[in-house]
């Protein structure tokens, strides 16, 4: 019985909210990506480093894509 379930339930969701840590990092922000693009997700990512003009831009592009971002810098450690 779970595996059926398992089997038959969509994992990913059309704009369902997505935690990634590491999400302006390089695998990270693939992700990001193809959730947005997929999926029209709604993502928080989070990150050590502060937001800066890089992630900005990245963060542009993600919401251009047709995705809600929100960026939260912290040491989740």
């Amino acid at each position: 019985p779970i595996l059926k379930w398992i089997e038959t339930t969509p994992i990913l969701k059309t704009n369902g909210v997505y935690l990634i840590t590491g999400g302006l990092g390089g695998i990270g922000y693939h992700i990001a990506e193809n959730l947005v693009h997929q999926y029209q997700a709604r993502l928080i990512l989070t990150g050590r480093r502060i937001l800066n003009e890089e992630f900005s831009q990245k963060l542009k592009i993600l919401k251009t894509q047709g995705g809600e971002v929100l960026y939260l810098s912290g040491d989740i450690s």
